[in-house]
């Protein structure tokens, strides 16, 4: 009796696992983050909130630090598909944000030395990105819908170079 119960708990935790795998995108809860708890600067202009350069368009949010090795290496690749996107007209859909802690001059003048000519200098000035946005480590890509739920979490280096990954992003900042 007791095997038969034991057996019948596991399979009722399994079909229920099933259900949550299975389950159709309408029934899903959207993931959300609060673009008002981290403001931002970019060195010309006073602190502002995420959310005023988040408006009503898909975007990439991508948070790195410059004593971040991955960083270090996928940003020039980065670089380059930012160029690709402002050919586009779509060069403020991809907030590349540094969560360093150094003065803003500091942030600039890496993305200067590693010849990133096409990244804007934004930086945290105030909150936590780890925390408001529940990112474990660095970098760290978001994907956010128009409306500002998360589409798509991506942990760690992205290869910018990949041409199937510049057409899903490209793909998915199109969408009005």
């Amino acid at each position: 009796m007791t095997g038969r119960m034991g057996y019948r708990l596991g399979k009722a935790a399994s079909l229920a696992l099933l259900l949550a795998i299975l389950a159709p995108p309408a029934l899903a809860v959207a993931e959300t983050v609060d673009l008002a708890a981290v403001l931002v600067r970019d060195g010309g202009s006073a602190p502002r909130p995420l959310a005023d350069l988040v408006s009503d368009k898909p975007v990439i949010l991508h948070f790195w630090a410059t004593w971040c090795v991955p960083c270090r290496d996928e940003l020039p690749k980065l670089d380059a598909f930012a160029a690709e996107l402002a050919t586009k007209g779509d060069g403020d859909r991809l907030l590349v944000i540094s969560v360093d802690t150094r003065p803003h001059d500091g942030v600039a003048g890496f993305l200067k030395e590693i010849g990133a000519t096409h990244l804007r200098a934004w930086q945290v000035a105030s909150g936590n990105a780890g925390t408001a946005f529940r990112i474990f480590g660095y970098p760290a890509t978001l994907v956010l819908q128009p409306d500002g739920s998360v589409a798509r979490r991506l942990a760690g280096p992205i290869d910018w170079d990949d041409a199937e990954v510049r057409a899903e992003m490209t793909k998915f900042l199109e969408r009005r």
